[in-house]
């Protein structure tokens, strides 16, 4: 998954955050997962996207998406932010 939120429930988007934030904030922040309010790890995509993943083995819905779907949800994200739309909402729990 691309976003979380953090213990403030502030929604976090992996991606928008450079490598030396998600270092800096991965040490003292704790992350949860929108969909299930599981515990996550920020990922620091040096290969990968940088993305959020459960932190132990989950039902959750959201927790086995393929690099695939992450890099479409980003390119559909970005595209549609740089087109003016307003309030673009990365990931949406519908259950």
């Amino acid at each position: 998954m691309l976003s979380a939120n953090n213990s403030e429930n502030k929604t976090i988007i992996a991606f928008e955050l450079t490598s030396d934030e998600i270092e800096s904030i991965r040490k003292t922040e704790k992350f949860y997962c929108s969909c299930c309010n599981e515990e996550v790890s920020i990922i620091n995509g040096k290969k990968k996207i940088s993305h959020f993943s459960h932190k132990k083995a989950s039902d959750c819905p959201v927790s086995n998406e393929s690099e695939l779907h992450i890099k479409t949800k980003k390119s559909i994200y970005e595209s549609l932010k740089s087109q003016g739309f307003k309030n673009v909402l990365l990931e949406k729990t519908l259950f």
